[in-house]
């Protein structure tokens, strides 16, 4: 079939390939709504938010960039940028007024308390891949196969108290005394950093179809929810670090629920997370769709919400930030916000079936092991396929000149 919906009144129904009949409700008037675009950068590959400052670490043309915005008011407001010719920005961590901006070649300490003009106060020679900072400690993971542990009491001189060596990392959490490391075709990583001068390799989980983890996100202590590519969410219990357990793996709704056979045209691939009260938010790495999922039982997420932030359904969303009432959302060139004082515009009225609930390749060779590509290569790569994302909505899709 070309339509694979039905309506009736407040109830619509879909067929999601292998997890068979899907039923929402959309009495809800609600939903993550578009607020505002802007192009401020070609390409955005990491967001923090501080109060009511978001800052944004991308690529205009040649040029890496920190951006700040003010996003107290309805629209965000451009305050100031600093340049780095040459360079390409790749994760950004905030403390107060100070900023860590991990570029290709160099971790940079901003000074931000004008955000108008922020200034560099301090810089280290490390090609950074991500950023996560717990206190005084930076844990910075390298594109060179690295974990490095800066002590930054001292924001001017930062003091290096390890390096080991790791896959590397797409992105890094932290729950409790763990530091989780999504390190893409490595999987998810667990170390003990009850000393950060010594952290210790607690486990490696691999999602069962062997997907790249991109993304990881810790809901409370003890639970990671991650962003497993075409094997969608996986929601694991870390009670044992050395021996996570899944709470559930589950792929997102399908572009197309009959695709042809042997293609994974149909599957859309989980790439970028936030959380926030029980709210699982996921960015796709193409089709600039967000999907919501009520998270409240870890073991059953309920899709909540749908969103396509992209016009031209074939975009990634690259980064994605959570706050009191607005999603900040990055597709390529554009930075979204979205009106999310209604969080949900659907509500799935049943839990997944088991066959949705376990990621299953459709038949024939997925080819997602095409060579080891950091999150980085995957989340820049011009995807040109999934133009049916649309048609399952009832939407029509414009396309870029």
């Amino acid at each position: 079939p070309i339509d694979a919906t039905w309506v009736n009144n407040n109830t619509f129904y879909t067929a999601d390939g292998t997890g068979g009949i899907a039923v929402y409700d959309v009495s809800a008037a609600g939903g993550p709504a578009n607020a505002s675009v802007q192009g401020l950068l070609s390409y955005t590959y990491a967001q923090a938010l501080n109060q009511q400052t978001l800052y944004m670490a991308g690529v205009h043309g040649p040029i890496g960039e920190l951006v700040c915005l003010d996003v107290s008011n309805s629209t965000p407001n451009l305050l100031g940028t600093l340049d780095y010719a040459n360079e390409t920005p790749s994760a950004v961590q905030v403390s107060g007024t100070t900023v860590f901006l991990g570029l290709a070649n160099y971790l940079k300490v901003i000074d931000a308390s004008n955000p108008a003009s922020p200034v560099e106060i301090g810089s280290v020679a490390v090609p950074v891949s991500a950023l996560a900072l717990l206190g005084n400690d930076l844990f910075v993971g390298t594109t060179d196969g690295r974990l490095v542990v800066f002590d930054v009491t001292t924001p001017t001189a930062p003091n290096q108290l390890t390096s080991i060596s790791v896959p590397v990392a797409s992105s890094m959490a932290f729950s409790g005394s763990l530091l989780l490391v999504a390190a893409g075709d490595s999987g998810l990583l667990v170390y003990d950093i009850s000393n950060p001068s010594t952290p210790t390799m607690q486990s490696q989980y691999m999602p069962s179809e062997g997907a790249a983890v991109w993304d990881v996100v810790v809901p409370v202590t003890g639970e990671a929810v991650l962003a497993a590519d075409i094997d969608g969410i996986v929601i694991l219990n870390l009670a044992s670090p050395s021996n996570p357990q899944v709470l559930v793996q589950q792929q997102l709704p399908f572009l197309n629920p009959f695709p042809t056979p042997a293609t994974v045209s149909g599957i859309l691939p989980a790439f970028t997370l936030a959380y926030q009260n029980s709210l699982i938010y996921v960015g796709t790495n193409n089709a600039g769709i967000i999907f919501v999922y009520d998270a409240s039982v870890p073991a059953n997420p309920r899709l909540m919400a749908v969103n396509f932030v992209s016009p031209y359904a074939l975009d990634v969303v690259s980064a994605l930030t959570v706050g009191q009432n607005n999603i900040y959302a990055d597709v390529i060139s554009e930075q979204i916000q979205l009106d999310n004082t209604v969080p949900q515009n659907s509500i799935e009225l049943y839990f997944p079936p088991t066959a949705l609930s376990n990621a299953t390749q459709i038949t024939g060779d997925s080819g997602r092991k095409a060579g080891h590509r950091s999150r980085l290569e995957r989340g820049s790569e011009g995807l040109t396929k999934n133009a049916s994302a649309y048609e399952r909505f009832g939407l029509v899709p414009q396309r870029k000149e």
